[in-house]
């Protein structure tokens, strides 16, 4: 995952603004909507999954992350 990380940042310094799409937020929220979240994640991955595998013509390779992880203590994990 961390090579995956290393190719983001590194995309900064490559390419502009308009070949790539780089985008954060910062959300305060609870255990049952981090939940809810990462449902809503793996449903988005296989969407853009199922685009790409329908592309009839691909023209570039192109890398999604996508990382949902806790700024402060989250406390018991679950």
């Amino acid at each position: 995952m961390q090579s995956f990380l290393t190719l983001a940042a590194e995309a900064y310094g490559r390419y502009t603004d308009r070949q790539m799409d780089m985008s954060s937020i910062t959300l305060s929220v609870s255990q049952a909507t981090r939940i809810l979240i990462k449902e809503e994640a793996a449903a988005f991955r296989r969407k853009v999954l199922s685009l790409a595998e329908n592309d009839t013509h691909p023209e570039c390779v192109y890398q999604l992350n996508c990382q949902l992880f806790p700024l402060t203590d989250p406390g018991k994990d679950e």
